[in-house]
């Protein structure tokens, strides 16, 4: 099975308060001592992350609302740079800026199906499995994701992709949300697409 690059399962990391040791110098200090501390970083203050906001549900359904892009740049560069975004609240860890391999040509379908790929892929990671994807692209997206999800034949980098995928949204409860391309969440997301895209792509 071909592995696609950052879909295997990995437990969220937290956010968490960062301590860093405090070096004083004495004025009674040795000499020597003061040589040897005179090279370490001296800090006063913890560093503290801002705290992840908090995530939105429908009322109606309970479903966990997110919001995912895709950014492609393939014309004056010899080079593709493409990345996806998904967008669940402000300083989430499920919030997802990653860049596509740039060695294969990525269509816009293609992009968003990882996108929502992705997103599920945390989502499952921090226990929620059932979500309300959010785009514009969500009639064709969705007819998509249930060819994969059925195991239907594919051609080209679907075929491909599809075991991935299909490994991803099972046991998920997905509904689709078409919402205008320059709505709040599709701007947040298209922001974190567009610094995966740039933030170089790592195996």
């Amino acid at each position: 099975m071909y592995y696609i690059a950052g879909l295997k399962e990995e437990p969220l990391t937290k956010l968490e308060k960062m301590d860093e040791k405090v070096i004083k110098r004495k004025k009674d200090e040795p000499e020597e001592q003061k040589k040897a501390t005179s090279g370490k970083r001296l800090v006063k203050s913890s560093v503290v992350l801002p705290a992840p906001g908090p995530l939105f549900f429908e009322p109606a359904t309970g479903a966990c609302t997110v919001h995912i892009e895709v950014f492609c740049r393939d014309w004056q560069s010899s080079q593709l740079v493409a990345g996806v975004g998904a967008f669940f609240s402000f300083n989430h860890p499920c919030n997802v800026s990653k860049a596509l391999d740039p060695r294969l040509r990525w269509s816009a379908l293609e992009a968003y199906v990882m996108a929502a790929t992705f997103a599920c892929k945390n989502a499952k990671s921090a226990g929620l499995y059932k979500l309300l994807i959010c785009t514009h692209w969500s009639r064709r997206l969705r007819a998509a994701i249930n060819r994969h999800r059925r195991g239907a034949p594919l051609e080209g980098m679907q075929a491909i992709l599809s075991p991935n995928v299909r490994e991803v949204f099972s046991g998920m409860d997905i509904q689709w949300s078409r919402v205008p391309s320059l709505s709040a969440g599709q701007c947040l997301a298209f922001k974190r697409a567009f610094e995966g895209a740039h933030s170089g792509f790592t195996m």
